[in-house]
C-alpha cells in the first residue's frame, strides 16, 4: 500500500523477494518489491541496489520508539488493554515486538529464576509467578502479542502509548532515488533513517 502511494508500480507489487534494501521499486521490472522475510533479512539504512529506489523509514526523533512507548507492568492475570487503561494509556500491538526481550522484562520484574525465550504465546513477554521466571516469546512473528490476552499465573509487560497511531506519528516515509541508500535519502529530506521503524 505505501509503495503504490510513492511509486508507479506498472507491473504490480510482489513479496517474492528478500533483501535488506526492501521495500522499494525495481526500475528494470517496473515493479514494487516487498521483503518476504523482513524478520530474517531486516531493512538496513545503508543498503542500496543500483536499479532500485527505496521507500525509506525516516524520523526526526533521536530515539523514536522511546518517544511514543510507555512500558507498563501489568498485574497478575490482567490483560494489557486493562493494564494500559489503568495507567491512562492504550495498548499498542504494533509496538509489542519491540519490548519482547529479557532486558525490558528485567527493568520491571525480579526474574528470580532467570529469563527464557522457550515459550510461545500472545500474552508474552511477561512474568510467570509459578516459575518465578521472566518469559520472552520465542516466535513473536508467528504468535504476536495481543493486547487482550491474559494468563492467570502471569503478569504482562505491556506496550502502551497515548498516540492513536503511534508509528505514523514519528515516521516519515521518504521516496529514495535510484541507487540511493535510505541514509542518504533521509538525510536529503532533513531526517534520519530508522531501522527500528523499518
Amino acid at each position: 500500500h505505501h509503495l503504490s502511494l510513492h511509486f508507479k508500480c506498472q507491473t504490480g507489487c510482489t513479496a517474492n523477494y528478500v533483501g535488506s534494501y526492501l521495500p522499494g521499486f525495481d526500475f528494470m521490472k517496473q515493479r514494487c518489491l516487498v521483503n518476504k522475510q523482513p524478520h530474517r533479512t531486516p531493512l538496513h539504512c545503508d543498503a542500496a541496489q543500483a536499479d532500485s529506489a527505496r521507500l525509506c523509514p525516516c524520523t526526526d526523533e533521536p530515539d523514536p520508539i522511546s518517544s511514543i512507548l510507555e512500558l507498563v507492568k501489568g498485574e497478575r492475570g490482567l490483560s494489557c488493554n486493562a493494564a494500559c487503561a489503568r495507567a491512562g494509556f492504550t495498548c499498542s500491538e504494533e509496538l509489542g515486538q519491540r519490548i519482547n526481550s529479557c532486558h525490558h522484562l528485567s527493568l520491571h520484574f525480579k526474574c528470580q529464576t532467570g529469563c527464557t525465550a522457550n515459550y510461545v504465546g500472545s500474552y508474552l513477554p511477561g512474568f510467570d509467578f509459578m516459575k518465578q521466571r521472566c518469559l520472552v516469546n520465542k516466535q513473536p512473528h508467528r504468535t504476536p502479542l495481543h493486547c487482550d490476552a491474559a494468563q492467570a499465573d502471569s503478569a504482562r509487560l505491556c506496550p502502551c502509548t497515548d498516540e492513536p497511531d503511534p508509528i505514523s506519528s514519528i515516521l516519515e516515509l521518504v521516496k529514495g532515488e535510484r541507487g540511493l541508500s535510505c541514509n542518504a535519502a533521509c538525510a536529503r529530506a532533513g531526517f534520519t533513517c530508522s531501522e527500528e521503524l523499518g
